[in-house]
C-alpha cells in the first residue's frame, strides 16, 4: 500500500498532488475508486460525466480534515495514460526510424560510405584496365621494334625543351612533384582510341622504351610547348620573359625593346631571371595602345623598394604612372590626381598615390597582380592569383585631364622597368631586385584569367 500511495496516478487523482493528508489504508480505498470510475469508462457504461459521492469526509480519521481534499469536481482524462504510452511509443519509434534512416545515409553516401566506396572501385577498375591496355600496347611496340617492324604508337610524342629541339619543344610539368616529361615520352589525352579496350577515360604518359605508365590528374600538370600559349596572350601589351633572357632579339617581348647596362652585372647569370643591380640597367618599350577596357600589371621575382615599371617624360616628372613596391605594400600613382580611395597613402583626398595592403616582405620572391576596372572605377589587388582587396577612385583618377589613361595612351613617352625620373637618388632613380617575369595589358583580367597566369607563368619559370 505504500507504493499505491506513491503512485503518480495516485496523485493526479487527488485535488491537491502533494497533499500531506496521506494514508496507505485509505489511499488503497481512494485508488479503488478511481479504478472503478476507469472501468465503468473502459466498460463503456458512461460516457458523459462520473460523479462519486463521498458522504462525510471526516470519516477516515484525523488525518482527513480538510474538507477541500475531497469536495470538489473531478475533470481527469481517464485515456490519459493509454495516449501517453502511445504518444510516447511515437515519439520513440520516430527517434529510432530518424537513427535508422541517418545510419543508412551515412553508409550510402559518407566518406567511407557504400556509395563512394562503390564509385571508387569501379574507378579503380576502370584505371586499372585502361592500364593494362596501355601495358599491352606499351608490350606490343617492344615487340614490333625487335622485330624490326613498323611501329605505331599511341599518343603525342613529346619534346624537351632545348636548344636542338627550339623549333618543336612540347612538354609536360607535374606541378604536384616539379617534375618535367619531354624526349622519350608520349602523351596520351582522352578519347584516344586504344586496342581491345575503346576510348581513353583518362590521361597518361607512357615511355615505350622504359615500360613507364603514369596517370595524369588534370588539376595536377601543364603542358607547354612552343604552339600553346604559356600566358593568356589577348591584350598583352609587354612581357619580359626570364627564360628567354638569352635571346638577343627582344621583340617577343613587345614594341621597341631596350636594355640598358645588364652587360656589366656580374650577378646576371646567377639571378635566375633578369636582374636589376641598382646603379644603370633598366628597360624600355613602346606602347600605342588604347587603354579602355583598363589594365593588368602582373609582377613575378624579387624587389627591394623602388619603382618597377613606370610611364613618364623625362621633362615632367608629374606626368606620370607608376607601379611599385614601397614598405612591403604595392603602389601605383598617377600625377596627383584626387583618388579618393581608402587605399590613398594618407588622409588627403589630393593624394594620387594608392597604397595596398601589406600582402609580401622586401627581397622575398612575389607573385603580384594589380587591375583596373574602367567601369567601376575599381583596382583589385592579388597575390599568388587569389584575390586580396580592392579599392574604389574617384571618376578623374582616370578620366580626368592628365589621369592614368591619357599617360598610358600617350605614345609619345616610353615606359620605363628599373627606372624613374625624380627619385631621391637625382635625376635618375633606379631600382635593386630580379624579375622573373614581368606582363602589361590593355585590359583588366578576370580573376580565373589571374589564377591561369599565376599557375603556367610559375610552372614555367620553375621549370
Amino acid at each position: 500500500m505504500c507504493k499505491v500511495s506513491q503512485s503518480e496516478e495516485f496523485k493526479m487523482f487527488r485535488y491537491y498532488e502533494n497533499a500531506m493528508s496521506n494514508r496507505a489504508s485509505y489511499d488503497y480505498v481512494m485508488l479503488l475508486k478511481y479504478w472503478c470510475m476507469n472501468d465503468s469508462v473502459e466498460r463503456g457504461l458512461a460516457d458523459d460525466m462520473l460523479a462519486w459521492m463521498d458522504f462525510g469526509f471526516n470519516h477516515g480519521g484525523k488525518c482527513y480534515t480538510n474538507a477541500e481534499d475531497f469536495n470538489f469536481e473531478w475533470n481527469y482524462n481517464f485515456n490519459r495514460k493509454n495516449n501517453g504510452i502511445t504518444l510516447i511509443a511515437l515519439v520513440v519509434s520516430i527517434i529510432v526510424l530518424l537513427i535508422l534512416a541517418g545510419i543508412s545515409i551515412s553508409m550510402l553516401s559518407g566518406e567511407n560510405g557504400i556509395l563512394n566506396r562503390a564509385t571508387e572501385a569501379k574507378r579503380t577498375y576502370q584505371i586499372s584496365s585502361e592500364k593494362e591496355a596501355i601495358s599491352l600496347i606499351v608490350a606490343s611496340a617492344q615487340i614490333d621494334t625487335s622485330l624490326g617492324n613498323n611501329v605505331n604508337y599511341i599518343g603525342k610524342k613529346l619534346y624537351t625543351k632545348n636548344f636542338v629541339n627550339s623549333d618543336k619543344w612540347d612538354y609536360i610539368y607535374t606541378t604536384n612533384d616539379n617534375k618535367s616529361y619531354g624526349d622519350g615520352w608520349y602523351y596520351i589525352t582522352k578519347d584516344v582510341n586504344l586496342d581491345n579496350y575503346g576510348k581513353a577515360q583518362n590521361e597518361w604518359l607512357v615511355n615505350y622504351d622504359t615500360n613507364e605508365i603514369i596517370e595524369l590528374a588534370s588539376d595536377e600538370y601543364v603542358e607547354f610547348s612552343i604552339s600553346n600559349d604559356v600566358v593568356i596572350t589577348d591584350g598583352l601589351i609587354f612581357n619580359i620573359d626570364s627564360n628567354d633572357i638569352s635571346v638577343s632579339d627582344k621583340s617577343t617581348w613587345g614594341n621597341g625593346v631596350e636594355l640598358y647596362g645588364f652587360d656589366n652585372d656580374e650577378n646576371q647569370d646567377n639571378a635566375n631571371g633578369l636582374y636589376f643591380d641598382g646603379v644603370d640597367d633598366y628597360v624600355s618599350f613602346k606602347s600605342n595602345n588604347t587603354f579602355d577596357e583598363g589594365f593588368t600589371v602582373s609582377f613575378y621575382g624579387i624587389f627591394d623598394e623602388g619603382k618597377i615599371l613606370v610611364k613618364q617624360s623625362d621633362d615632367d616628372v608629374a606626368y606620370s604612372c607608376r607601379f611599385g613596391f614601397e614598405d612591403n605594400h604595392f603602389i601605383f600613382n598617377t600625377s596627383k590626381k584626387s583618388a579618393n580611395s581608402n587605399w590613398s597613402q594618407d588622409s588627403s583626398i589630393n593624394n594620387g598615390n594608392l597604397v595596398s595592403p601589406s600582402i609580401f616582405k622586401n627581397n622575398e620572391i612575389c607573385y603580384l597582380d594589380l587591375t583596373f576596372t574602367p567601369s567601376e572605377n575599381k583596382f583589385i589587388i592579388y597575390k599568388d592569383g587569389i584575390y586580396v582587396d580592392e579599392t574604389v577612385v574617384s571618376t578623374d583618377y582616370w578620366n580626368g585631364t592628365g589621369g592614368g589613361k591619357k599617360i598610358l595612351e600617350d605614345s609619345d613617352i616610353n615606359f620605363y622597368i628599373g627606372k624613374w625620373f625624380g627619385g631621391a637618388g637625382g635625376i635618375w632613380n633606379y631600382t635593386k631586385g630580379t624579375i622573373y617575369n614581368l606582363k602589361l595589358y590593355n585590359r583588366f583580367l578576370s580573376p580565373e584569367e589571374i589564377k591561369e597566369n599565376y599557375t603556367k607563368t610559375t610552372a614555367y619559370h620553375n621549370n
